[in-house]
């Protein structure tokens, strides 16, 4: 993300959480910005598509920590990060704007939560050595098994919107993962290590 996309992206979420996702207008952003509606849409397609950049950009700042963990050998951990990066943004943006995340998605055809080809590939990467290690017991490919555990991941980030975020989403993530992936228990205290990296 550019910095003139950070600074519309930045400006709109402040309006968001003060004012509400639907009071804020485009030339409301316009004018938090110093800028007229062209140059907007110079950036920005549309007013729904900041909440996307804003995963985006999650996206973008977590990949080098995946890969490091990756490339230092702690394989559960990176799974972990990467997979629940969004995680974190859901926190911060709340469940309120989640909704209006989630209806943009569903709007405009949007693969729901999907990751850049990049973070794919790494994924699938560190889910393969996870089953070569014997770490993780399963018969689905990497590929396969990357996209259930998106599709898994999705489905509680629309519970724990609809819930108002009444529960914890890592923990219940790991409890989740744990099943599906056979973990044992030493492993599963591995997954939790990924939010103190």
């Amino acid at each position: 993300m550019d910095g003139r996309t950070r600074d519309i992206v930045s400006a709109a979420y402040n309006l968001f959480k003060l004012q509400g996702y639907d009071q804020v207008s485009v030339l409301d952003i316009c004018r938090a910005c110093g800028m007229t509606k062209p140059t907007f849409y110079k950036y920005m397609s549309s007013k729904k598509n900041i909440l996307v950049a804003l995963f985006k950009d999650k996206e973008d700042f977590i990949y080098p920590d995946v890969l490091a963990l990756y490339e230092n050998g702690a394989l559960l951990p990176a799974l972990f990060k990467g997979l629940t990066f969004n995680h974190e943004v859901a926190r911060e943006i709340g469940p309120e704007l989640m909704v209006n995340y989630v209806n943009t998605l569903l709007e405009d055809h949007l693969p729901n939560f999907s990751f850049s080809p990049k973070m794919r590939e790494l994924m699938e990467k560190i889910l393969g050595d996870l089953i070569s290690s014997g770490q993780i017991h399963t018969s689905t490919n990497p590929d396969n098994l990357y996209t259930i555990l998106c599709s898994m991941d999705q489905g509680l980030l629309l519970k724990w919107t609809v819930s108002h975020g009444n529960f914890s989403l890592e923990n219940e993530f790991q409890e989740i993962l744990s099943i599906v992936l056979e973990l044992k228990k030493n492993d599963q205290q591995k997954l939790g290590q990924a939010y103190k990296v």
